[in-house]
């Protein structure tokens, strides 16, 4: 008996603390289904096949008397129709479950469920009766069965915050007066199944302005010549009057350069997005979409808009850039400049400057890694090409040539006018030397005889000629130039002298440097 009351206390401890379960106010049999009423305002209807239909106000539902009572409907899955007026003047209803089991909405179902402002219409419904959502006055979002064959006279009109409306393909007429009185309907999308449209269907739509037609405008001609005169009574009156779209195709031509994208789906009288991305061309820069081929109106996605199926065209520009020449190294005194930049549009024909002359001086020639030049020529890649040459100082003539050559092999007839190798002159000893200048570059050996050679150099530029006065050309067998120097000077405008008195068979080291004296100091190279 103890070990009982401990248990008893124990569920009388938890019990509280499970939440309890809405109590069941009503219970009701409508044909095949059980619909019952709970203490929270939901209306369950289960079983399996049709509801009972009513006729208001002479059979109305069992239900209807707790009206007041009702927030909320759920329909379980098994249901297969809603009965008509099932549902009429539950002005407190905001929710509506309906499941796919459900092929059915009757007539006067819905009747002014004025608080009723979201619906979804499942694919499984084929019919709806007139009247079935007459008046669901706060209906704002609408989502249609794409099965609906059958639409009911009325079926939802007053319904007068209703913004848009999808009708689905399959539908053949749209029944008098089924959209009546929507006063914020802005747009409705009619199918190409629709064939006629009834007396006031769309009457007072005040703010209608887009009907977008499925199919062809000489489809939509047809269901007009077969509509009631009247079925646009005082449509789009508020927004000076309803415009029909029709599907159209945009294509787009890549006039040329380029892939032109997809083709793109759009409605007339609209204006549509421009393709993304922008198509791309070597070579090129696209300027945008233009009206045709030559490219004189260019599409503006902003505003314009198609009449029916159309063709843009892309517009480009040839992308143009520089040709550049540049002179890399010492120039000269006196030598021309490079020719000027120029440019050039991609793949044109493009000829090479001129090359460049100087006396005594040979210009490389120009070249580039930019481009392949074939005969002076090229064709103008995408990027700018620059083309760079150099000079390079030619060897001076002899200035003074041997009027009697040495008719070599043969023995010399005559001793050599040159002074025979000897010791240097000893130098002052009060004269400082000091290497400032620049040395003497492109030094050549010539035999002239079995025991003459001349000896060449580059020509001194006009800088260096202005620094160094003189320039001295020394001969030795000895490689520090101590002993046995056979030593020459020349003005430094020469560039070749000849040494004779050398000994046949034998090596020579040569040495020149220009130098200047200034007072005890001697400037060499």
């Amino acid at each position: 008996m103890r070990k009982l009351l401990c248990l008893i206390l124990c569920l009388m401890m938890i019990l509280p603390a499970v939440p309890s379960l809405a109590d069941t106010v009503g219970t009701w049999k409508s044909g095949d289904t059980t619909v019952a009423l709970d203490s929270e305002g939901t209306l369950i209807v289960s079983g399996s096949g049709a509801m009972a239909g009513y006729a208001y106000p002479g059979t109305k539902a069992p239900w209807f008397n707790d009206a007041s009572n009702i927030k909320k409907i759920i329909i379980e899955d098994g249901v297969t129709s809603i009965g008509n007026d099932a549902f009429m003047e539950l002005k407190k209803v905001t929710s509506v479950s309906i499941p796919s089991s459900v092929t059915a909405i009757g007539s006067y179902a819905f009747f002014y469920c004025r608080s009723l402002t979201e619906l979804a219409i499942p694919d499984s419904v084929t019919t709806v009766g007139k009247y079935a959502f007459y008046e669901c006055a706060t209906l704002q979002k609408l989502t249609i069965s794409s099965s609906l064959k059958n639409l009911g006279d009325f079926a939802f009109e007053a319904c007068y915050v209703l913004k848009t409306v999808t009708l689905p393909d399959g539908l053949q007429k749209i029944p008098q007066e089924a959209f009546a009185v929507c006063y914020a309907l802005s747009d409705i999308h009619i199918p190409a199944s629709v064939t006629s449209i009834g007396s006031y269907a769309f009457q007072s739509c005040k703010k209608l302005a887009h009907i977008w037609y499925h199919g062809t405008e000489t489809q939509w001609k047809a269901v007009l010549k077969d509509s009631a005169n009247d079925w646009d009574s005082g449509a789009g009156s508020d927004v000076g009057g309803y415009t029909v779209h029709f599907p159209c195709t945009v294509k787009f031509d890549a006039n040329g350069h380029g892939t032109a994208p997809k083709a793109v789906d759009a409605w007339t009288e609209c204006p549509f997005d421009a393709p993304s991305p922008a198509p791309t061309a070597e070579g090129y820069t696209f300027t945008g979409w233009y009206k045709e081929a030559a490219c004189e109106n260019e599409w503006d996605f902003s505003k314009d808009t198609v009449t029916g199926d159309t063709t843009l065209y892309a517009g480009w520009k040839v992308n143009t850039h520089a040709v550049t020449y540049t002179v890399t190294g010492d120039a000269p005194d006196g030598a021309p400049a490079a020719p000027a930049a120029g440019t050039a549009d991609y793949g044109t024909e493009v000829t090479v400057a001129d090359l460049l002359t100087f006396e005594g001086y040979t210009f490389s020639g120009w070249t580039t890694g930019d481009a392949t030049v074939t005969g002076g020529k090229f064709t103008m890649p995408d990027k700018d090409v620059a083309f760079t040459g150099s000079w390079e100082a030619n060897p001076a003539p002899d200035p003074d040539p041997d009027p009697n050559p040495d008719p070599s092999p043969n023995p010399d007839p005559s001793p050599d006018p040159s002074p025979a190798p000897g010791p240097d002159p000893t130098p002052d000893p009060g004269i400082q030397e000091q290497v400032t200048l620049k040395k003497v570059k492109g030094i050549k050996t010539e035999t002239v005889t079995s025991k003459k050679v001349k000896i060449s150099w580059t020509k001194l530029g006009k800088k260096q000629r202005r620094e160094a006065k003189m320039i001295e050309i020394q001969v030795s067998r000895d490689k520090s130039f101590t002993k046995d120097v056979i030593t020459k000077k020349v003005k430094s405008s020469k560039t070749s002298v000849r040494i004779g008195g050398l000994e046949k068979g034998k090596y020579y080291f040569v040495r020149i440097r220009a130098f200047t004296e200034e007072g005890n100091t001697r400037y060499v190279s």
